[in-house]
This record gives structure tokens, sequence and C-alpha cells, in this order.
């Protein structure tokens, strides 16, 4: 990758946290990661920053020619950043998401919780900021991202294993009664359902 130092301005910066965070990662290896639709200045200054800080290795996923004209616009040289050209926003996830399910990227999980977030990136989906149910590729990415909704956004929980011939639950330790009390409701109801089908 060319070095893009010069083309970005400064970031300006808090209390200090962004500056720590930034060194805990700096001997860390770079994530390759799928940037879709990069066809706003600020997304696109973001990955390359974030790439030229060594955080990520990107992929940018978006219509070649929209992404030339931002860069050209944010007066930022492209170099040897791969380019993945699919024609619009839509096609742009689509590919994104392929590329996680590849094991060539990681994806963020905005779009699929901020309506917002998925309308400045230009994605217009009848799940976009309204998803029903977020998916993890393993128990532990699962275990932080439900820890994370709970003991951030106050979230209610309820804990429950998929797949076995009969409702497990599963809670936390450090789970409420609240929770518990949920997951009791939720086996109750999947215990049912299956009645229902048996």
């Amino acid at each position: 990758m060319k070095s893009m130092r010069g083309n970005l301005k400064k970031v300006a910066t808090g209390a200090g946290h962004y500056e720590e965070l930034l060194a805990r990662c700096k001997n860390l290896k770079p994530i390759r990661t799928a940037v879709v639709y990069p066809c706003e200045a600020t997304a696109l200054a973001g990955a390359f920053q974030a790439a030229e800080q060594r955080l990520i290795e990107p992929c940018l996923v978006g219509p070649a020619s929209a992404i030339a004209a931002t860069a050209a616009e944010a007066g930022i040289t492209l170099g040897e950043i791969e380019i993945v050209d699919v024609p619009d926003s839509t096609s742009a996830a689509e590919k994104g998401v392929a590329l996680v399910r590849e094991g060539k990227a990681e994806i963020l999980i905005d779009n699929a919780i901020s309506s917002k977030a998925a309308g400045i990136k230009g994605i217009h989906s009848p799940v976009a900021g309204d998803a029903d149910i977020l998916l993890a590729p393993d128990l532990e990415a699962g275990n932080i991202l439900a820890k994370q909704l709970i003991f951030l956004a106050n979230a209610d929980s309820a804990g429950m294993v998929l797949g076995a011939r009969v409702p497990v639950i599963l809670t936390s330790r450090a789970d409420s009664v609240r929770s518990r009390i949920a997951s009791c409701a939720v086996a109750m109801l999947v215990a049912h359902a299956a009645h229902v089908r048996s």
C-alpha cells in the first residue's frame, strides 16, 4: 500500500482516551476489513486513516468510479488499495457480507441496529436498523455482544441453547432475576411451539 501521509486531515481528539486506545493497538496485526460503499468523503477518509495507522487492511467494496470520484474530491490517492467493483450500495452490502462469510473481511453491527447509520451509508433494506436477530460467528463473540447490550445498553436478556431435543436454559452467573425469569419464559414458548409441531 502506498503511503497516504499528507493527504489526510488530522482528526481532533478529546480527553486522551482515543490516543490510549490507538496506543493499545500499535503492536497488533491490522485486520482485513470490507469497507462497504465508501462513496462519501468521511467514509473513505476514515478507512484510509485507519489503514495508515495500521488498524485495518481495507478492501473497498462499491462502484469503482464513485469511489475514485470521492477519492479525487477528498484529495486521497487510492494507490494499491483493493477495490471490489459492484454497481450500487445494495450489491456492495451483499458483497461485503459474502466477503465476511468467506473469511476475507469483518463487518460492523451498526447497519443492523441503526437506520440512521444505514441511511448514511445508502443501505436500503426493510431490516436495516430494525433487525430482530443478531447472529454472532461463535459463542465467544455472541457472549461479548450480549454482555455489551445488557451492561452498556440496559437491554433485557434471556439465555437458551437452540437445537437440543428439549429447551436448555443457559444463564450467566451475573444474570439478574429478571433475566432468569425471561429465560424460563423463552424456554416455555419454545417447548410449547415444539409440542404444537409434534
